[in-house]
Order: structure tokens, then C-alpha cells, then sequence
């Protein structure tokens, strides 16, 4: 009795591996779409919003959120206070302003 517990257990963590790597893997496969449709989405939106530096960084943040899941489809007066305050977080910054910027206009210059 004793060994078909033994030989049980290493079946169960080799399982508990493999689902923990097939995990890891659909979580990967997960976010690779999510940031391809964020790419594909940015470059058909950029170009309506001209050289407005608060609107592309604005369309950025709300993009990423929605994708991820934070906001809805409908966007409330707390989701859009948020996104203005991670807009604004990114705008005081010039180290990340300028990358944020520089993400949209490779874009626009694909």
C-alpha cells in the first residue's frame, strides 16, 4: 500500500508542474494578443488625434486599461478620473511622457 502512495505522489506533482507550466504558457499566449490588439487598435486611433500630447497619452492609458480589463466598456466618472491621474502621473514625468510618445509616434511611423 505504502508504494502506491509513493508512486502516486511524484504522478501528482509532475501534474501540478505541468498544469503550472500550461499556465504560464496560455498566460503568455494571453498577453502577446492583448498587446498585439493594443498595437493594431493605437495605430488606427493615433492618427485621428493629431499631435495632442495629453489626448495620445489619455487614448494610451484608457487602451491599456480597457484591454486588461480594469475599466469597462462603459466609462464611469471613476474610471475616468483614473485614467486622468495615470495620464497626469505620466505627463509630470518627461522620462516617461517621452516614452509614452515615442511608442506612438513608432506607430504612426510604421
Amino acid at each position: 500500500m505504502d508504494e502506491q502512495v509513493l508512486e502516486t505522489q511524484p504522478n501528482a506533482t509532475t501534474t501540478t508542474q505541468t498544469s503550472s507550466a500550461m499556465d504560464v504558457e496560455q498566460l503568455d499566449a494571453s498577453t502577446d494578443a492583448r498587446h498585439q490588439r493594443y498595437i493594431s487598435i493605437l495605430k488606427q486611433v493615433l492618427p485621428h488625434l493629431g499631435r495632442d500630447e495629453d489626448k495620445i497619452i489619455y487614448a494610451q492609458v484608457m487602451l491599456a486599461l480597457k484591454l486588461e480589463g480594469v475599466i469597462g466598456k462603459e466609462l464611469s466618472s471613476k474610471d475616468s478620473e483614473m485614467v486622468n491621474t495615470i495620464k497626469e502621473s505620466i505627463m509630470s514625468s518627461d522620462e516617461q511622457k517621452d516614452s509614452a510618445l515615442m511608442v506612438a509616434d513608432r506607430l504612426l511611423n510604421q
